[in-house]
């Protein structure tokens, strides 16, 4: 990937208010990537008229920081950034010192992003002579090269007479000479080319790109010492099965799983490579990427606030979410505890209370307070609700044990029904006759179950009889112990009365097989 050249800034309005959703992008950009910033200013679909956007930053050419610019997209912007990026040395020098054809610097200006993209070509036609960067030097160039009639039928001995600067000085300005970045460039050479006509990016220029959910770089396998060696072949996920067995025979494996990969990239930021670790997940990671391109884009939203909400650490968790990711609730339109707070009470209200009642109040902490009692969390893409739990749910600000009324995943583990969550549990939010574990994170089934896990905690068990975990204070799982899900949810309430039979115990079991 190219050196990311300019930063922009998107912004749209949030309904019915004056404040604005923000997000950023470094440019050049994959599809993904912009595809991200848009759902970060709560666009889900194609960019509409009330989205503005602006040159946060731009190292190599500043002037277009606070430029206005004439209608730009962002497939322009792309490009253009693109073009910056793959300048040379001596063709950045020369935009520096022609830039003024178009960067005008009168701050009421509307710059023609045509005239932008335009600029980035013909720089290569321009002369530079690097070892001249001021007026004098240039005029001590001049006399030596006899660039002038005058000063050339003047006599050698006579030559000490004679101001360089000033001789310097009158050649650059009589030729439109400029000095930039210490070399001295013929400016007046240049003439604004009319590559892009302003309407239509050609496909190869517009460095569009297949959608994907994930890529791999598949690289042949290294033997003894040698090292891996890069293929620029990429892997696109989702992909059919017949895809993948191509690639294995392609390396000379009867599976895709033995093959080798060296690169990862994710269209969704939350998932990183550390998520995937090798090529024996890649079926998971397939089925994965089949499921959120699959996803209508608010759901797209949904499941990358849920990720960052809940700080997911596998895939087996990340494809349990997106699977049931209608259990959760995502409000686009919040994006701080304030907020939340706010349109909390505006729902609990009568429908005719009058919302600007609310606009005074200073409740940032209430706020915080709320997200607490309600599970909800505050993420880049909006607020995003606790596992099956409505995003607003009435709940008291003082409860008792407020936990009774949350729904948990039934398992089976250690001999007896549970319930299980991804989330930790504080003892003190548990009633008396519940009992708390914690399980470990492990390969590719739970590794354990403990009484307080710190490091790789992978979720949760709450249980009406006590555990016996040893003297060792814990009960490693193989296969066939680990905690079998049995496809249903419960209440910790119905729970701590339900009545399980061993028929039922069965049924269940095989219903969570098959689901």
């Amino acid at each position: 990937m190219q050196n990311k050249t300019i930063k922009i800034e998107l912004c749209t309005e949030k309904k019915n208010s004056t404040e604005h959703f923000y997000s950023s992008v470094w440019l050049p950009a994959k599809d993904y990537e912009i595809m991200d910033a848009y759902h970060k200013a709560r666009i889900t679909t194609e960019p509409d008229v009330d989205m503005d956007v602006r040159i946060e930053s731009c190292p190599l050419l500043p002037e277009l920081v606070g430029t206005r610019l004439d209608s730009p997209t962002i497939d322009e912007l792309n490009f253009l950034a693109r073009r910056l990026g793959e300048l040379n040395e001596d063709e950045l020098t020369v935009l520096k010192a022609v830039k003024s054809k178009v960067l005008t610097g009168d701050e009421d200006e509307l710059v023609s992003m045509k005239d932008l993209i335009n600029l980035t070509y013909g720089l290569d036609k321009v002369s530079i002579i690097s070892a001249v960067k001021n007026d004098t030097e240039l005029g001590q160039f001049v006399i030596e090269n006899e660039l002038h009639p005058d000063i050339s039928a003047i006599p050698d001995q006579s030559l000490y007479l004679i101001n360089k600067e000033t001789i310097g000085k009158l050649h650059r300005e009589n030729e439109g000479g400029v000095f930039a970045d210490g070399k001295y460039v013929l400016a007046s050479e240049y003439e604004l080319p009319e590559i892009y006509d302003g309407k239509r990016l050609l496909e190869e220029d517009k460095g569009l790109e297949f959608w994907y959910a994930f890529r791999l770089e598949i690289v042949k396998e290294p033997k003894g010492g040698e090292e891996v060696q890069e293929t620029n072949d990429w892997l696109s996920l989702p992909a059919e099965l017949k895809d993948l067995e191509a690639y294995a025979k392609k390396y000379g494996k009867k599976d895709i799983k033995d093959c080798v990969y060296l690169g990862f990239e994710s269209a969704i930021p939350q998932i990183k490579e550390h998520h995937f670790g090798d090529m024996r997940k890649i079926h998971d990671l397939n089925v994965l990427a089949k499921m959120y391109m699959e996803m209508p884009p608010m759901d797209k939203m949904k499941f990358k606030a849920v990720l960052e909400a809940g700080d997911v650490s596998n895939l087996e968790k990340m494809i349990s979410i997106a699977w049931r990711i209608d259990k959760y609730e995502l409000d686009a339109q919040i994006d701080n505890p304030t907020e939340y707070f706010k349109e909390y009470i505006a729902r609990h209200l009568d429908k005719d209370f009058d919302r600007e009642w609310l606009d005074s109040l200073s409740i940032y902490n209430e706020g915080r307070t709320l997200l607490n009692r309600t599970g909800a969390s505050i993420t880049s893409y909006g607020a995003v609700s606790y596992y099956n739990c409505p995003l607003y749910k009435n709940v008291s600000k003082y409860p008792k044990y407020p936990i009774l009324d949350d729904s948990f995943d039934l398992i089976e583990v250690c001999d007896q029904k549970a319930l299980f969550t991804n989330e930790r549990i504080n003892k003190d939010e548990l009633p008396e006759g519940v009992y708390k574990y914690d399980l470990r994170d492990g390969e590719p089934f739970f590794a354990s179950i403990e009484k307080q896990v710190i490091v790789d905690h992978a979720g949760t068990v709450l249980t009406r009889e006590p555990i016996d975990l040893g003297e060792d204070g814990c009960i490693e799982f193989d296969e066939e112990t680990s905690p079998n899900f049995l496809g249903d949810e419960m209440t910790l309430r119905d729970y701590l009365t339900a009545e399980f039979s061993e028929d039922e115990t069965e049924e269940q079991s095989m219903e969570g097989i098959t689901q």
